[in-house]
């Protein structure tokens, strides 16, 4: 049973949107593994702009996006 788990900033994407996003990831886990779309399992986390940071900067607290 493969998983897949998407990170996205929090607020950003619409219920549409992520619906769409779920459905190609589970069209390309289904081709690429031969899974049963009712054996695919995907998680979407939403992390809000102020916990996402880049590893390049550091200094505390700045962002990679502005929130």
């Amino acid at each position: 049973m493969p998983f897949v788990e998407v990170i996205l900033e929090d607020g950003k994407f619409s219920q549409a949107t992520k619906q769409a996003l779920v459905e190609g990831v589970a069209g390309v886990v289904k081709r690429v593994l031969q899974s049963k779309p009712e054996q695919i399992r995907i998680v979407l986390y939403e992390i809000p702009a102020g916990n996402l940071f880049d590893g390049s900067k550091t200094a505390p607290g700045e962002l990679i996006v502005e929130p």
